[in-house]
């Protein structure tokens, strides 16, 4: 707890936080921004956006934002959901592990993509680092920003069935359940 800012764990380990702040650029009186919001997610990412896009939950216009960190050889992915206020933004997020094994999802989808002739083994001189896997890496709304991108192919919501427990599927899964749920009290909702 800090003023402003509540968190909790979750029986999977994932951090669950709510931070209630000044910003009210979600309330503004014009109508949402979506590349803004991209960009400005796509930076606080640095170069790992996955999924940035508004949502509603009921009346409220909310932003949705899933991101992904490197961590050691598996990753972070946080989910966000920013809520507009009558005198700021609510932000609720959850951040999921992968723990235990990690890159199943991962190799699985390379396999499946190499063995059908979508990928290929990349070729080339070494030059002391691992080689990428040309298509692999993927920003999912600006291939301006593919070499810097660690959202991948694998990362893809139509896999999510297939891989039920990855922490990117949970995160998915919390954010629909989160914007099906939100209720404001109408002292705190945004005008307009």
């Amino acid at each position: 707890r800090a003023p402003g800012r509540i968190a909790w764990k979750d029986h999977d380990g994932d951090e669950l936080v709510l931070t209630i702040g000044a910003d009210a650029t979600l309330a503004s009186s014009g109508p949402p921004d979506l590349e803004a919001l991209r960009a400005e997610a796509r930076q606080e990412a640095d170069g790992g956006l996955v999924t940035a896009e508004f949502a509603r939950a009921g009346r409220i216009p909310v932003a949705r934002i899933i991101t992904k960190q490197r961590d050691g050889l598996g990753s972070i992915y946080e989910g966000q959901v920013r809520v507009p206020l009558k005198n700021g933004r609510a932000t609720i997020s959850r951040r999921a592990l992968e723990q235990g094994t990690t890159g199943v999802r991962e190799a699985t989808v390379t396999s499946f993509l190499f063995g059908h002739g979508v990928l290929r083994v990349p070729t080339g001189p070494l030059d002391g680092g691992p080689m990428k896997i040309e298509g692999w890496f993927l920003d999912p709304y600006d291939a301006a920003w593919d070499d810097g991108a660690i959202c991948a192919l694998s990362d893809d919501e139509r896999l999510d069935d297939l891989f039920d427990q990855h922490p990117l599927t949970r995160v998915r899964r919390w954010l629909a359940d989160v914007v099906d749920t939100i209720h404001l009290d109408d002292s705190v909702r945004p005008e307009g």
